[in-house]
């Protein structure tokens, strides 16, 4: 078992690093080309098509790879949710046209809307989930990768200033549909031809059993996207562009605990369903691992958060440091946290998981709706922090009535050793960011060693796993 996960964290963590990187080059670039404004119009339109790509996927992904994982017909699940998705993302672009027409904010913005809401067309139609639900997540990596160095070498190719901003809509479409060609390859030939299967019947079948996992979804997404919303509606693109260029590296760091819960979840939905006593122990492993991650990255990002923004984005995005320092929290939540929330869809408390979601999302509309025109870009930036806070402690005392979870105990070495590491960074704080993020990785993995925070006999059977992978 975790040979298997192990192989498809490897698979994921190092596609998921490239891919990343790319893009993260590709937003640097782009942000520093357009300025604030223009990189906030494209923020703020990507944040409107969220939404509809989330409408295209009413949980029936991650609801796929639950099936598959447990055995279940691969073809039939397959070629059902396909059809489901391609008629969503029909009737959504529809939606999409008119809205963009009605939302007159400016043309570019309109014709933004349009050519970034072709992408509900690639994305319904991906069978990443499949590869998923098998663990065979190589396949996820390549398309990844494949997806980012178009992505990366288009942009860099062809858009040379703010006129060519209608470009990057284009070019992510085109990075889309290659990555989604690559996934049907790769299906015909592992499991053979796909068509599509309508059956309303099936289709209602799948649906019920999907929606809290789409509701779900649906906050989430919503609740990350709000506040650049809510910035777009109350203030000015330019307050946008520098919100938007701190919850990019926070989101960057955030995508770390998608790699987790890719790799985990089908192992969290295969060992519920088998023994409830192995899902316990995983679960506690799985605890003790995010709280090693998580934690220093609050910590590192409040100290550092300043100089990492001037280093990636120059010192016109001064103002975006402060939003970074509080962003990192909602990163290093969301890393302490990632195998709670999705637990109780592995174990069929899909409704509670809507239950605590929601919460959260209501909180997080209301921070913002009051909060933005009071406090500006640091409302948002607030608001997350809290809604993951709170999504995250509901979550374990619900796991915690299924699993025992020790969090104290799991909690206390990691903290004391991100507070160390805090504390060398502070001293050493005038050298280069580079060699402080070096310094920040040794000093709170060796404090953590030296106080047991990680035994020797752990670093063996990982050093194994990896080995074996």
């Amino acid at each position: 078992m975790i040979k298997k996960i192990v192989t498809n964290f490897t698979s994921l963590f190092t596609g998921e690093v490239i891919a990343r990187a790319c893009h993260f080059f590709a937003v640097i670039y782009i942000a520093r080309i357009f300025g604030a404004a223009g990189f906030g119009a494209i923020s703020f339109s990507l944040a409107i098509i969220s939404y509809f790509i989330m409408l295209s996927n009413p949980g029936l992904g991650e609801f796929g790879v639950r099936e598959i994982s447990r055995s279940r017909d691969i073809k039939d699940i397959a070629e059902t949710i396909l059809s489901i998705r391609l008629a969503a993302a029909s009737v959504l672009f529809v939606a999409v046209l008119v809205i963009a027409f009605l939302f007159k904010k400016t043309p570019t913005i309109t014709y933004l809307m349009i050519f970034f809401g072709v992408t509900l067309f690639p994305y319904a139609l991906s069978l990443e989930w499949v590869f998923r639900g098998v663990q065979e997540m190589r396949y996820n990596a390549y398309s990844r990768i494949i997806n980012a160095f178009i992505y990366l070498g288009a942009v860099l190719l062809f858009v040379k200033d703010i006129q060519d901003i209608l470009k990057v809509a284009l070019i992510t479409v085109l990075a889309d549909l290659t990555s989604c060609a690559f996934y049907y390859i790769n299906y015909r030939r592992k499991f053979g031809g796909i068509g599509l299967h309508v059956d309303l019947r099936r289709w209602g079948e799948l649906l019920r059993l999907s929606l809290p996992i789409f509701a779900s979804s649906a906050m989430i997404i919503f609740y990350f996207n709000f506040g650049t919303i809510a910035l777009g509606i109350f203030k000015d693109e330019q307050s946008v562009g520098f919100y938007s260029a701190a919850a990019k590296i926070a989101f960057f760091i955030y995508a770390v605990s998608d790699l987790f819960v890719a790799s985990v979840f089908p192992v969290m939905s295969k060992l519920y369903h088998e023994s409830r006593e192995k899902f316990a122990q995983f679960m506690r492993y799985c605890l003790k691992i995010s709280m090693v991650l998580g934690i220093p990255v609050g910590i590192g990002g409040t100290v550092l958060g300043p100089k990492i923004i001037e280093i990636v984005y120059g010192p016109s995005y001064a103002q975006s440091g402060p939003l970074f320092q509080m962003m990192s929290w909602f990163a290093a939540i969301n890393l302490a946290g990632f195998a709670l929330s999705y637990s109780l869809v592995s174990c069929d408390r899909q409704d509670l998981y809507l239950k605590v979601v929601l919460y959260g999302c209501l909180f997080n509309i209301a921070f913002n709706l009051v909060g933005v025109p009071l406090m500006g870009y640091y409302a948002p930036s607030a608001a997350l922090v809290l809604t993951e806070g709170i999504i995250c402690v509901c979550s374990f005392f619900i796991v915690g009535k299924i699993a025992r979870l020790p969090f104290l105990e799991l909690s206390v070495r990691p903290f004391i050793s991100a507070v160390v590491m805090g504390a060398i960074l502070l001293a050493l704080f005038k050298l280069n960011v580079f060699i402080l993020l070096v310094i920040a990785a040794v000093s709170y993995f060796g404090v953590l060693f030296a106080i047991g925070g990680i035994t020797r006999d752990e670093l063996l059977r990982v050093k194994e796993a990896f080995a074996q992978a």
